[in-house]
């Protein structure tokens, strides 16, 4: 959990207070050697073992549980990280803020190569990989613009993100690869429809700041 110039990053997501009782309750338990930057830095190690363990699951399918452990190891040092920077006061203000939300883009895309190495469908994985690049985009621009960063839209935050990888490798586990697609084709026309109402919502907000401004 990123935070900046002294504020944590907004949330609506619906498992938030879980995540952060369980980030109350490991900080202090953490070993001494795990600050801030091992634990932040630790994804570029959790998506290439993703991407090399996808890889293998197009022979041996047992291997999708071990990437679902990659995911989860991922969500649990992506948790802790901002967390114990400030119970140790490390100072990792502007690093943590930059480096946290770097990383978590690293790993969707090596989500989004993963699954690609492991089924095809190159284009269905281009769409898809460039609406949540879109999302990022329309995040960070929004929080240039007014300086109020959220980590959720809509109630979805990466965390949901993340269970929603650990689903797709129990689908692909279950059913077939065509019923996969049938599955992503349609991920990808919900995420695309919600990326245009976060646009739409976006720049309303940003036209309504314009003229609030320009009234007084």
């Amino acid at each position: 959990m990123a935070e900046f110039k002294g504020k944590k990053a907004k949330s609506e997501s619906p498992i938030f207070k879980v995540e952060k009782a369980v980030a109350d309750y490991l900080v202090p338990k953490v070993p001494g050697f795990m600050g801030t930057k091992f634990l932040t830095l630790t994804t570029f190690l959790w998506g290439p073992l993703m991407i090399l363990t996808y890889y293998f699951s197009k022979t041996n399918l047992n291997y999708l549980w071990l990437v679902s452990f990659w995911v989860l190891m991922q969500w649990v040092t992506d948790l802790l990280d901002g967390g114990v920077g400030r119970y140790r006061n490390e100072g990792f203000v502007k690093w943590g803020f930059y480096m946290d939300h770097f990383t978590d883009y690293f790993f969707m895309c090596c989500v989004t190569i993963g699954l690609f190495v492991m089924i095809g469908s190159p284009l269905y994985f281009l769409i898809a990989l460039a609406i949540m690049g879109m999302f990022f985009m329309s995040t960070f621009l929004r929080f240039g613009a007014l300086n109020a960063f959220s980590t959720s839209f809509l109630g979805l935050s990466p965390a949901e993100m993340r269970l929603l990888v650990i689903f797709t490798n129990v689908l692909l586990y279950f059913f077939s690869i065509e019923f996969f697609n049938k599955i992503l084709f349609a991920f990808i026309v919900l995420t695309g429809l919600l990326l245009v109402y976060n646009i739409y919502k976006t720049q309303k907000e940003m036209h309504d700041t314009d003229m609030k401004a320009k009234s007084r």
